[in-house]
């Protein structure tokens, strides 16, 4: 590989190379949270063109499809809930198709109606508290793809009040759309990171895999294990971080649209392992709707995954999942 130790410029996002590593690292911020590419290029070249389209893909699906942007697509749906459909291109007509499908899979426990009660929970509200029976009950009223018309070129929200937010699956599709960009770039080693959403590429350099944290809910800081990585995807959901608390009751981000509520579960975190960041994110949230007997039989029952969750007493651990545990906090992703 030719590199200098100079690293390429990007104008929009930050990019470097680390000799010691011979990896050059993207990093910025989208979707609300750190999005990081570790990637191994021929030259730097090859790295600022790939980095650029990595960086332009997530711009695009983020302006496009991000409930929090005014003018995205998601939001002027949102807008048009009861009073009208509105029409889609063909990209997001396939997304849509894949929401409607996710729905179904997972028998509405991921389903991108939910935003009325993701709302209603907002943890970020300062002197927050939970919402009465009343408004829970009201918020469920809007929630449920079957309230939903969708055509090939069109979508209809139609109760006044619905809302779409992709947050449950996009993130993950993100993952595996970039990685995709990624291999027609010619990157054959790489990580892909979005907020702790990983598809792996092959082997970092003169290493025989990618070591990746599974972070420990109750010390963040400090790793249960790693997991040694290569050509698949992790996806690790918990409420530890996101959540409120209202009179010693802790109340987390993760919302079970059969409850209304914030999903209980004796479950502190889930790490998924799939061939695809979809597939595991959308286990690993499964899994803390679940109990953790469910959450374990449903991942083994799916084809080619492996789970590791973590119980306040112990854990639970699929076969394969064990075979790549390496419990040495030191080695985890560069």
């Amino acid at each position: 590989m030719t590199t200098t130790s100079q690293s390429p410029k990007l104008a929009t996002a930050r990019l470097r190379y680390t000799p010691e590593t011979q990896l050059y690292d993207l990093s910025f911020k989208a979707m609300g949270t750190l999005c990081r590419i570790l990637f191994q290029a021929s030259d730097n070249e090859h790295a600022s063109v790939f980095a650029q389209s990595a960086y332009q893909w997530v711009s695009h699906f983020e302006s496009k499809y991000s409930r929090f942007l005014p003018h995205s697509l998601i939001s002027q749906i949102n807008a048009s809930a009861g009073r009208s459909a509105v029409a889609l291109d063909r990209e997001a007509s396939q997304l849509l198709d894949l929401a409607g499908a996710i729905a179904s899979s997972t028998n509405g426990l991921i389903d991108a109606t939910s935003l009325p009660l993701i709302r209603l929970w907002d943890y970020h509200l300062k002197d927050r508290k939970p919402p009465t029976e009343s408004q829970i009950e009201q918020a469920r009223e809007l929630v449920g793809w079957d309230k939903v018309n969708k055509w090939s070129d069109a979508i209809e929200l139609t109760v006044p009040g619905m809302a779409l937010d992709l947050g449950g699956f996009g993130k993950e599709w993100a993952v595996d759309r970039v990685a995709e960009l990624a291999v027609a770039h010619g990157i054959r080693n790489g990580l892909v990171d979005f907020g702790r959403d990983i598809r792996v590429l092959g082997t970092p350099p003169n290493r025989p895999a990618w070591h990746v944290a599974i972070e420990d809910p109750n010390t963040p800081q400090i790793p249960y294990a790693s997991l040694a990585a290569t050509d698949m995807a992790i996806a690790t959901s918990n409420n530890s971080i996101r959540k409120f608390t209202y009179q010693g009751k802790q109340y987390g981000h993760i919302i079970d649209p059969r409850t209304g509520r914030p999903a209980d579960t004796r479950t502190r975190s889930a790490t998924v392992i799939a061939a695809s960041a979809l597939q595991a994110g959308l286990l690993a949230t499964q899994s803390m709707m679940l109990s953790p007997e469910a959450a374990f039989e449903r991942i083994e029952e799916d084809f080619g995954s492996e789970g590791i969750l973590l119980l306040p007493n112990k854990e639970m651990i699929t076969s394969g999942a064990y075979q790549t545990l390496v419990f040495d906090p030191n080695q985890t992703q560069p």
